[in-house]
């Protein structure tokens, strides 16, 4: 995963799986973000969180932000005032009494103090819903423009059958037209693009949440992406100009949501 990080941070290829509960509100938040602009107020259930390192468990403070909805895509920060770190100070990382080099392997794993940034794909579950049914009515088209053009395949290519007449078998085909038989091609290729087109339109199921639920608490039944990216910002020297040389947004991890309390929905979408 491409990163602006200093080379040593996360050398060792350890992790620091963290989840936070959050209240997702519809009131603006308190204050409007560079990234993710006008936002709604993200409020975590709890002050502290627990966040796993190699060794053990920490706590760690969070505090509210916001969140925005646009374009197809779900973008929110919340505060983390002291950051996430597997200390390798004998007390964290140490806890199981390992040896030296693997008692300390996750230390070079920390998110600094400062905003992090969640940002994924999200789908209206109506929208979902829609786009299922043209597929499926897509699907039956193209279904049937395949049977048509079996059967005059299987026409032209009949299972032979005993004739006591000429003592043999016998296998007398029956052809279609040249115009109908290109018609009925040309209807199977048309159907088959439309089907893909509508498909490639869609989501797939295994890259959506498990579950849809309410976002916001009081609004439309949403589905947000099973993988979305957790982002920190970095100031450059020299403030934030537009050619690179202040603040970046760098993607440390990837991250997941569910619903606290999941909606039922009839939408199934077919692999």
């Amino acid at each position: 995963m491409q990163t602006s990080m200093p080379d040593e941070w996360g050398k060792s290829g350890a992790c620091l799986p963290f989840s936070v509960e959050v209240e997702v509100k519809d009131t603006p938040a308190s204050e409007s973000d560079d990234r993710v602009g006008d936002a709604s107020m993200l409020e975590p259930v709890t002050p502290e969180i627990g966040v796993t390192g190699f060794g053990g468990s920490v706590a760690v403070p969070v505090g509210g932000g916001g969140w925005q909805v646009a374009d197809g895509k779900l973008r929110a920060w919340l505060e983390f005032p002291e950051g996430a770190r597997c200390s390798a100070d004998g007390d964290t990382c140490d806890v199981w009494g390992l040896a030296p080099g693997v008692a300390t392997q996750a230390a070079d794993v920390e998110l600094p103090a400062g905003r992090l940034y969640f940002e994924t794909d999200v789908w209206d579950d109506a929208e979902l819903e829609k786009r299922n049914k043209e597929f499926l009515a897509a699907r039956s088209i193209a279904w049937q423009a395949q049977k048509a053009v079996t059967a005059l395949e299987r026409a032209k290519n009949p299972t032979p059958v005993w004739s006591s007449t000429k003592n043999a078998w016998v296998a007398e085909g029956e052809r279609d037209s040249f115009v109908s038989e290109q018609l009925k091609r040309a209807d199977l290729r048309k159907a088959e693009a439309a089907q893909e087109k509508i498909d490639e339109q869609r989501p797939k199921r295994n890259t959506l949440s498990q579950e849809a639920g309410r976002w916001p608490s009081d609004g439309p039944v949403r589905w947000v992406g099973r993988k979305g990216r957790l982002l920190i910002r970095r100031t450059g020297p020299f403030g934030s100009l537009p050619f690179g040389l202040g603040d970046q947004y760098t993607c440390v991890g990837t991250w997941s949501a569910e619903p606290i309390e999941a909606v039922e929905t009839f939408w199934t979408m077919p692999e």
